[in-house]
């Protein structure tokens, strides 16, 4: 692959926050045509003025994946051209892994290359993107954007007139470990049926950051007399008008824009997921949910196929007295599943278990990531949750497959495994690490597939002979230094917001192990390897548990040595491990009660508890699963939900950073599927 070609970029150093443009142009006669294509770190190329590739794959600076497609379509006879924008964010965030900037690609036939990246391709700096504007939407996302439409200059449209750009250089210092995209391409889908639900005038306060005067705004209002497009909004005075795009439900996508103003303006947008601050939340602490579209003077059109928004709702702050919206809303991108048809019992069922689908589907693109909104991260522990209600939404496997090869590329020299994948951030989550064993058995159950797990054996290996190093004398593992994050759900004392301290011993760090090293051992015996260590470890941590951390008082396991402190998440992986054995009963009962002085878990781990109380006697528990999920997701729907949220608190949780739409929470899709037909 890419014999011929050659990384390249602009002679210049690698630039935070850069928009680079190439042209190439190429002559075809026939036969079916390929475009193979990667870079540093996003991009989209048309050819003859025609969107055909978007969304570079996430990946490492020495893993890096390139997109191969079949332009077959977009070619003419004669001369063809190829323009490719690439943003290069060249800074750390906990989707991307800093690499060097850099584009590489090739359109070739079976027998021959029409075109290739080297020093003859045309490139200069994009002038309609400013690189200085540096506002970091999240630490996850990384940065927004600020588009000028009076310098664009429709590099990419088949006839435009080259100006101002030279031959390139080659990058010699990037890898040429190239490896095919894993998964299917993501398609755009057609504009959302989107409406304007709120308009009026605005007035900045003086000073701070845009996102804080977004949040703060002066606001007055105006009836909607239009709710459709195209509609005209003008104000009373000089002031500036806003207006809020109703999404009709939880969507994610690409920003599009139809618009005519009568002089070059400048129009501030935020997204997010509820209007129940009487506007869209711009600003939540740290996160600014806000970039900057430019206006010309006149009609235009702005699609950003680059930065994906996950959101419900639009707000525009546009500074001029009156502007006329042709269309304002997303262009979904969706990965290509199939929906494996589910019929429920009742019509609430039915209603949660069809939000739960499309709740699965929207953290579904690239990998399985937790959030749209704020985050679009690949985590262990939510991406095992996903993959299991994948495995019954689909019946498909390259998706989560992709997502586990993905992660080994995330080990650490210590035997953990990064927070998310790919990142720059030093701060694993341990018994996350514990979890990714699990996720690769169970991708086996389902799949039947073991060469993943031939492939990833290294990485399993190291985790364990680090993991096992750690278990003392006393037979446990202590937790973690403080340059880990000792977390487990988001509940007080089990957040790993205390203070670490040294040989501190708790319950679900050690039964997460427990649990990890029996799944290690039915991978072994699958590959035909040893598996005896594991299990005897195993074994040993047990033992040590039912020691140390159970209580008979309360029949039921400590969380922390010498505190009465107790969670449903703990002494349900006391079950889950083995380390319950000849308790269980006793304990699952409890775990049923409403009154108890166990802490409740939360959505995101909810699952052990339904497991554990499976494992128990499926039987005679179905029936309190099915009716607390169903309790649970009947509260998020009653609350208008499009989508289910990562905490029972929705929007107010996380000081009213909860997103409305995680995957996690697609949980009964796993639960109706196992339980409802069978009880």
């Amino acid at each position: 692959m890419f014999n011929e070609s050659n990384w390249i970029w602009l002679n210049t150093k690698n630039e935070k926050n850069s928009y680079v443009e190439f042209i190439d142009f190429f002559k075809y006669d026939s036969g079916n045509v390929l475009l193979n294509i990667a870079a540093d770190s996003k991009y989209c190329a048309y050819i003859n003025g025609l969107l055909v590739s978007f969304g570079q794959y996430s990946d490492y600076p020495d893993y890096k994946v390139y997109n191969s497609l079949d332009v077959t379509q977009y070619l003419k006879k004669g001369e063809n051209k190829l323009a490719i924008l690439v943003w290069y964010f060249g800074d750390a965030s906990m989707c991307y892994k800093i690499g060097q900037a850099g584009l590489i690609y090739e359109v070739i036939t079976e027998e021959t290359v029409l075109a290739k990246s080297g020093i003859d391709t045309l490139s200069k700096k994009a002038p309609d993107y400013d690189s200085r504007y540096k506002n970091k939407i999240t630490p996850q996302l990384g940065y927004g954007f600020c588009f000028d439409s009076s310098k664009s200059d429709g590099f990419m449209t088949a006839n435009y007139k080259i100006e101002g750009f030279n031959g390139s250089i080659i990058k010699s210092n990037i890898s040429r470990n190239f490896f095919e995209r894993p998964i299917e391409n993501l398609y755009l889908s057609d504009r959302i049926n989107s409406k304007i639900v709120q308009q009026g005038e605005f007035i900045y306060k003086k000073g701070n950051e845009l996102s804080h005067k977004m949040q703060e705004a002066f606001l007055s209002y105006q009836k909607v007399e239009n709710t459709a497009f195209p509609t005209t909004i003008k104000s009373t005075g000089k002031k500036g008008i806003y207006f809020i795009i109703d999404l009709n439900g939880e969507e994610s996508g690409f920003l599009d824009l139809e618009i005519q103003v009568d002089n070059e303006c400048q129009i501030d947008i935020s997204w997010g997921e509820h209007l129940i601050d009487g506007r869209v939340r711009a600003n939540i602490g740290v996160r600014n949910f806000c970039v900057i579209y430019k206006a010309k003077s006149g009609k235009q059109q702005y699609l950003n196929p680059l930065l994906r928004f996950g959101c419900r709702y639009l707000q525009f702050y546009v500074h001029a007295p009156n502007i006329t919206v042709d269309y304002a809303g997303i262009r979904p991108t969706n990965y290509p599943v199939e929906i494996k048809p589910y019929i429920a019992s009742n019509i609430l069922r039915q209603t949660i278990y069809d939000i739960s689908v499309k709740t699965l589907r929207l953290c579904m693109h690239e990998y399985y990531e937790d959030c749209p909104w704020r985050e679009q991260c690949l985590y262990n522990m939510d991406s095992r949750a996903q993959m299991l209600f994948g495995y019954y939404a689909f019946c498909e496997y390259k998706f989560a497959r992709a997502s586990l090869s993905l992660m080994q590329y995330g080990l650490r020299d210590d035997g953990l495994l990064d927070i998310t994948f790919p990142t720059n951030f030093d701060f694993p989550i341990p018994s996350f690490t514990f979890m990714y064993p699990v996720q690769v058995f169970e991708y086996i159950d389902y799949s039947k597939d073991i060469s993943l797990a031939e492939e990833i054996f290294y990485v399993l290996d190291s985790i364990f002979s680090h993991a096992i190093a750690k278990i003392d004398d006393n037979g446990l593992i202590s937790q973690y230094p403080c340059t880990s994050w000792n977390f487990y759900e988001w509940k007080e004392n089990y957040d790993g917001k205390n203070k670490y301290q040294k040989g501190f011993y708790d319950l679900i760090l050690n039964c997460m192990l427990s649990y990890s090293l029996q799944h290690m051992a039915k991978i072994c015996k699958i590959l035909n390897k040893d598996e005896k260590q594991y299990l005897v470890y195993s074994d040993i941590l047990n033992c040590s548990i039912n020691t140390v951390f159970f209580d008979n008082i309360t029949g039921l396991y400590k969380s922390f040595i010498g505190q009465d402190l107790y969670s449903e998440l703990g002494n349900a992986l006391a079950i889950l491990c083995g380390a319950a054995k000849g308790k269980e009963e006793l304990i699952a009962e409890k775990l049923k009660k409403e009154e108890s002085v166990m802490t409740k878990t939360t959505l995101s781990m909810t699952i052990f508890k339904y497991e554990a109380l499976r494992k128990v006697n499926e039987s005679k528990y179905a029936s309190y699963i099915l009716n607390d999920i169903d309790k649970t997701f009947l509260f998020m729907v009653r609350n208008n939900a499009t989508s289910f949220w990562e905490t029972i608190k929705g929007e107010e949780d996380f000081s009213n950073a909860g997103s409305l739409c995680h995957g996690w929470s697609a949980l009964p899709i796993l639960y109706y599927n196992l339980l409802e037909k069978k009880y």
